[in-house]
């Protein structure tokens, strides 16, 4: 299987916390976000009925202890499903997952990997 490199942005344009982007990628809506200075990149439609993930809030990490120490969740603005921007796991429900897809810097762009 071969990958190609999509060009996003420039990182400028996703200097701070919380800034996001969307970009229709060979046939797919992805959103890149920033958390925390680390690019991360989803589909842009939530897997439940297709809300756009791009407007649903960054919350806290939840993990097996619940603890909330970064704002690595995003929340569908819709129904309030929750999912790991790093894996596109769904917090509440397994069965559901998002794309992830591999974010590469480069010269101060960003590409998205397909």
């Amino acid at each position: 299987m071969s990958t190609n490199r999509y060009r996003i942005d420039q990182t400028s344009e996703l200097s701070e916390h919380g800034s996001r982007v969307v970009r229709e990628v060979n046939g797919i809506t992805v959103a890149v976000l920033n958390v925390e200075g680390e690019y991360h990149a989803i589909s842009n439609r939530c897997p439940h009925v297709g809300g756009p993930l791009q407007k649903g809030a960054l919350t806290g990490y939840a993990d097996v202890t619940d603890e909330q120490d970064t704002e690595k969740i995003v929340e569908c603005p819709w129904h309030c499903w929750r999912f790991d921007v790093t894996c596109g796991g769904n917090i509440d429900d397994s069965e559901y997952k998002l794309s992830t897809y591999n974010v590469e810097e480069q010269d101060g762009e960003l590409f998205v990997v397909l």
